[in-house]
C-alpha cells in the first residue's frame, strides 16, 4: 500500500506537479497545478494508484465506480477493473453533470465515486447528487489528490491518497499577480 509521501513522490517523478502561477477551474490562483493527465496517462502508474484507491473501506460491496469526464474517467475505469465491477461516467452538458450516453444507475447499485484532483469538492458533490437522484447508494469517495485548503465532508467514507497543502487566492489578492508573474490557464489538459 502506498502512503501519502510515496504518492507525492510518484506525482513529482512523473511531472504531474507543476509550479508557476495558475488559474484554477474555480477561478482561484495558485502557485501549484496538478496535471492529472500525466498521472493516469502512464498505465503502470495509473494501475498502481487505482489499486491504492480501490483499497478503501468500500472494497467489498461496491457494484459500480463513477467518475467524471475528464478528470475521473480513466481512474474510474482502472478502479472498476481492480474491483471487478463496471465503470460509469458522467459528463457535463450545459453546465450540469449527467450520466454519459448509454450509462445508468439503479437502486440496486452501490457506487464508489472517484476523482483525480479535488480542490473545492464541487464536482464530487455533483456526482453524489447524481447517484442519489438515481436511487443508488454511495459506498464512498476515492481521490488521488486532495488540495483543498480545509477539510472536505461528503457524508460517506472519504479516502485520499495524497493531501497537498497548497495556497490559493482570489485574483484580486493574488501575490503572484502583484509580482507580475505570467498567469497560465490550464484547460482540459492543455497548458
Amino acid at each position: 500500500m502506498l502512503n501519502a509521501d510515496q504518492v507525492q513522490e510518484l506525482l513529482e517523478a512523473c511531472g504531474a506537479i507543476l509550479r508557476g502561477h495558475f488559474s484554477l477551474t474555480s477561478g482561484a490562483h495558485s502557485p501549484v497545478y496538478v496535471q492529472s493527465s500525466l498521472i493516469v496517462g502512464d498505465p503502470v502508474l495509473g494501475q498502481r494508484l487505482a489499486r491504492a484507491v480501490s483499497s478503501g473501506p468500500w472494497r467489498s460491496g461496491t457494484t459500480c465506480v463513477l467518475g467524471s469526464v475528464l478528470g475521473g474517467i480513466i481512474l474510474a475505469y482502472e478502479v472498476a477493473r481492480t474491483l471487478g465491477v463496471r465503470a460509469v461516467y458522467a459528463e457535463r452538458l450545459q453546465g450540469v453533470l449527467h450520466l454519459a450516453r448509454g450509462f445508468d444507475l439503479t437502486a440496486a447499485d452501490r457506487v464508489l465515486v472517484v476523482d483525480d484532483v479535488v480542490i473545492t469538492g464541487g464536482t464530487i458533490h455533483e456526482l453524489l447528487q447524481l447517484v442519489s437522484s438515481r436511487g443508488a447508494e454511495v459506498t464512498g469517495v476515492g481521490v488521488l489528490v486532495d488540495r483543498a485548503e480545509g477539510p472536505l465532508e461528503f457524508g460517506v467514507p472519504y479516502h485520499v491518497l495524497a493531501k497537498l497543502q497548497v495556497p490559493s487566492w482570489s485574483p484580486d489578492v493574488c501575490p503572484l499577480c502583484r509580482q507580475g508573474r505570467p498567469l497560465t490557464r490550464p484547460r482540459h489538459g492543455r497548458l
